[in-house]
């Protein structure tokens, strides 16, 4: 899988609420699917709890880290929200839409569940970006050997 260090990515945190409870990850493997009307997809490892949350509600929110926000995607990128409260001591979001959205990211979107399809050993979901902003800052790029 070295091909793979080839492409380039930003880091993004996928934010989703079950009604009771925020929970968000970190990704990479996110990307624009369409222009008009916009869409993106975002692939997700099989046993991701955000993934489940975002199949049940039908939406989520995606924040796209700048260069200073390294330690937020480690910090929603370790540990699975199934067993912890990744929000319990993080206060550096808003909600929009009923979602977390990371403060002073370079942008958020809000997006509504299309479809999915699973490719390998993940999950890859399509979905509508019904709702955008742009913040400031210069994106946060993927480094493998950063995150994983």
């Amino acid at each position: 899988m070295e091909f793979l260090k080839v492409f380039k990515s930003g880091v993004f945190i996928i934010g989703a609420s079950d009604g009771e409870r925020l929970n968000a990850m970190t990704a990479s493997l996110v990307m624009p699917a369409s222009f008009k009307p916009p869409y993106l997809t975002v692939s997700f490892d099989e046993n991701r709890y955000t993934k489940d949350i975002i199949i049940e509600t039908g939406k989520f929110s995606v924040s796209v880290l700048t260069e200073s926000q390294e330690k937020i995607g480690k910090i929603f990128g370790y540990t699975s929200g199934r067993e912890k409260d990744k929000f319990a001591n993080f206060q550096s979001f808003i909600l929009e839409d009923g979602l977390p959205v990371i403060s002073n990211c370079a942008a958020w979107m809000i997006c509504e569940y299309c479809s999915d399809i699973k490719l390998g050993d993940h999950l890859v979901i399509g979905a509508k970006v019904v709702k955008s902003k742009f913040g400031n800052g210069k994106p946060l790029l993927f480094k493998q050997d950063t995150f994983y």
